[in-house]
């Protein structure tokens, strides 16, 4: 069930989960706003040596431990003065009348698109209706910025296991591929779990289909072999590539991405399988018995045009100085591309509709962008950092939603900064009633990577997505997974931390 503790007046929910409820990862509550033990010890100390210690040796003690806060009183008397407002967002969307708008605006939306793949006519009409929402949201400066962008198009696809018995596979094949020939590519099987392991055996790899069957501990680990694993394999002789799909569940679905070729290894055709094929693969072959595949794969590679979106709420007093929420319109062919990345569009968009609705501007301008062929490679990101490149060094922080839009529990940061790091535990500390107060020091972000490569300090939403790479990439990414609380409890989080990172009196340090 969810829970929302009251802080505010008018914010009470109570309210559990029915069995009829669809979506995000399950938990008992939302955690409340408690300090760990180690804070408590450390407060108590504080509290006895600020009996003994002048202000300034105390500032100097607190400033040299990373896992203690020092404000200013100032500072943390006005970031304070926003809880009421804060509150009043939650509510609105908690349990007032922005309650169930968000569901109902992305529902619609994936399903009039359906999946948004770079070069598609659905990701055209998708970021025009995008366009047009927000014009009549009112906001300023409603752009839509041309991205020139590789367009990969998946055409027929299927792998074959032909001896030691006929069985048929379900496959995706990854994001850039090359074709197979027309009479498709049959090949005995060699199967790997790393790449020392395929470095070791590459002896045997010539003439070979090698499936990449590494063990699942995260995705950061994992993905490497979904992108680097056809060149490895082709620097051996092999003729084509099976990945097990990156998921650490499956019901019998392949997860596609995309791959990076390597420039100096011949380019040949991969595609992934599921959990189930390529463990069956993997138990066949170890019996010492020989497996052969035949994969069939039928791909184009153009050129084309899509298109960032830009609107801002103008800042009263900064309106060169900007606070970025973040997200990406295209997806991948299969699915409604809804936990990746629809929600986190929908929240970016509602978030600055509702802002201007209730003429709630900034001192600094809030800034939504949302970026276009980010899973070709952020390459919607690179353009507009490269058009953009000159406001960068006013930008205080850059927020993205790329990991699902469940329920929300904080932030991630990018900044090491001890100070930046502070204020914003001190911002989230206001999302209390929601239980959305953790602050997790760590890059984790898709577009918002290009701009911390140039010193942007970025930041990410952190939600309930245990399940997430249950689904990732795949046909089962719909609105089913979808729970209208989470949506509104992490739209009424969003539309919050905006604003009042974009209000503060100065921007945060770098």
């Amino acid at each position: 069930g969810i829970r929302v503790w009251p802080v505010a007046s008018g914010l009470h929910v109570d309210e559990a989960r029915s069995s009829s409820d669809r979506g995000g990862p399950r938990s008992s509550s939302l955690p409340r706003a408690v300090a760990s033990p180690q804070v408590v010890v450390w407060r108590a100390a504080r509290r006895s040596a600020m009996s003994q210690l002048p202000v300034l040796l105390w500032t100097l003690l607190s400033s040299m431990r990373e896992d203690v806060c020092y404000l200013p009183p100032e500072l943390r008397a006005e970031i304070r003065g926003y809880r009421p407002l804060v509150h009043s967002i939650l509510s609105e969307f908690v349990a007032g009348a922005e309650s169930g708008s968000t569901y109902a605006d992305l529902a619609y939306f994936a399903d009039k698109f359906g999946h948004r793949v770079v070069g598609s006519a659905s990701l055209e009409d998708a970021i025009d209706h995008l366009v047009s929402v927000l014009h009549h949201a009112g906001l300023d400066h409603v752009a839509a910025e041309p991205v020139h962008t590789p367009v990969w198009s998946r055409g027929p696809e299927k792998v074959t296991v032909v001896s030691p018995r006929v069985l048929e596979m379900d496959v995706l094949g990854l994001g850039g591929s090359v074709s197979t020939p027309h009479a498709g590519i049959t090949a005995r099987v060699v199967v790997v779990e790393s790449f020392e392991e395929l470095e070791r055996r590459g002896h045997e790899v010539n003439g070979t289909i090698v499936l990449f069957r590494p063990k699942w501990r995260d995705y950061k680990s994992y993905v490497v072999y979904r992108e680097r694993g056809p060149s490895m394999a082709a620097r051996y002789g092999a003729v084509a590539t099976l990945v097990r799909s990156a998921a650490p569940f499956s019901l019998y679905t392949p997860h596609t991405g995309k791959l990076s070729y390597d420039d100096e290894a011949p380019r040949i055709p991969a595609a992934a399988v599921t959990v189930e094929d390529a463990d069956f693969l993997a138990r066949v072959v170890g019996r010492g018995e020989e497996v052969k595949v035949r994969l069939e794969m039928s791909n184009s590679h153009t050129n084309g045009t899509s298109r960032n979106v830009v609107a801002d709420i103008t800042g009263t007093a900064h309106p060169s100085q900007y606070v970025i929420l973040g997200a990406h319109t295209d997806s991948w062919d299969v699915g409604q591309g809804v936990m990746d990345d629809a929600g986190g569009v929908f929240i970016t968009v509602k978030a600055l509709s509702y802002l201007r609705k209730r003429g709630l501007r900034p001192r600094r301008t809030l800034r939504a962008v949302l970026w276009t062929s980010e899973e070709n490679g952020l390459v919607g990101a690179a353009e507009f950092v490269r058009r953009h490149r000159d406001e960068l060094e006013n930008v205080s922080l850059a927020i993205e939603s790329d990991t699902g839009t469940f329920a929300p529990y904080g932030l991630t940061t990018s900044s090491e900064n001890n100070l930046t790091q502070c204020i914003m535990r001190e911002v989230l500390s206001l999302m209390a009633p929601i239980g959305a107060t953790t602050l997790d020091r760590s890059v984790r972000g898709s577009d918002v990577d290009k701009l911390h490569a140039l010193g942007v300090p970025v930041s990410t939403l952190l939600n309930r997505n245990e399940r997430y790479f249950h689904y990732h990439h795949t046909r089962a990414d719909t609105m089913s997974l979808m729970n209208t609380r989470d949506l509104d409890l992490c739209t009424g989080f969003w539309a919050a931390v905006g604003y009042v990172f974009a209000d503060l009196r100065d921007m945060l340090p770098r």
